[in-house]
């Protein structure tokens, strides 16, 4: 039996820096305590210490405070050195730092240029759409304060697409298929999803003919559609609250009510 005092170095690590020409190249270290940042080259002006063994860390670890680095495997000239602490001589470049986040839009109420509409709350998240501008839906709020669905462009300007309310307040779909009054949706809550043919489509957890909720279309222009109005139990699900378009280009989504067990459904709508 062989009795192994320490190891000095190790054949291969994968995502070890690499050591060369004084210069040491860096796939991923963290700053501090929540910082990732990636593909950073340095300068090393000197080595402080080398505790060799298995690598105790996923990433390399900077401490500002001290500017000293905490290497998990480098590989120099070949052998993978493990454990070692450095000081940082000076930073030559790095990418892939962490996420720098921004104020895109704040919303408010009444909105000033659009005269009348008041933005409600309890918005769903947003989808992006083909023409690159961001839609979603407020539950409340809107020119009759039943919801609306609004856009915001890469820019931050946002404007009402369509209110929901009653038919004398909305625009008018093809004959026969456009809301009559008091059956157009009320506070939509489901994600809206936008199809192939360039439409957007969502639901309303409230509203239509019976008051239970529809799925309707929006066009570009702000043409809405209803595709359908939900019913009662048990004849049908009530109080739609998801919506995802299918493979099939049919409609797909879930109620909170309604069905035969009076629990909800899974419906699909063409």
């Amino acid at each position: 039996m062989v009795s192994v005092e320490r190891l000095i170095s190790i054949g291969s690590v994968s995502g070890a820096d690499l050591y060369s020409a004084g210069e040491l190249i860096i796939p991923a270290v963290q700053v501090g305590g929540d910082k990732t940042y990636e593909n950073v080259a340095i300068t090393v002006a000197g080595l402080l210490s080398s505790g060799d063994g298995m690598p105790t860390a996923a990433l390399d670890h900077y401490d500002p405070g001290t500017g000293e680095l905490t290497i998990a495997a480098a590989d120099v000239a070949g052998q993978v050195y493990t454990n070692a602490v450095i000081r940082v001589g000076s930073i030559i470049s790095f990418s892939g730092g962490p996420l720098q986040e921004s104020l895109l839009h704040s919303f408010s109420g009444p909105d000033g240029s659009i005269p009348g509409n008041t933005y409600g709350e309890d918005r769903s998240g947003i989808i992006q759409g083909i023409d690159g501008n961001f839609y979603g839906t407020a539950n409340r709020g809107g020119a009759n304060n039943t919801g609306a669905v609004f856009k915001i462009t890469p820019g931050g300007a946002e404007s009402i697409v369509y209110s929901f309310g009653p038919a004398a307040s909305s625009p008018a779909g093809p004959p026969g298929s456009g809301p009559a009054p008091g059956t157009d949706g009320e506070g939509p809550l489901a994600y809206l999803v936008q199809g192939a043919d360039g439409n957007v489509y969502g639901a309303t957890g409230q509203g239509g003919t019976a008051g239970t909720g529809t799925v309707f279309l929006l066009t570009p222009g702000g043409v809405e559609i209803v595709l359908h109005s939900f019913g009662t139990a048990p004849n049908d699900g009530v109080f739609p609250t998801s919506l995802s378009l299918g493979l099939d280009g049919n409609l797909y989504g879930t109620t909170s009510a309604g069905g035969i067990t009076e629990r909800g459904a899974m419906f699909k709508v063409t």
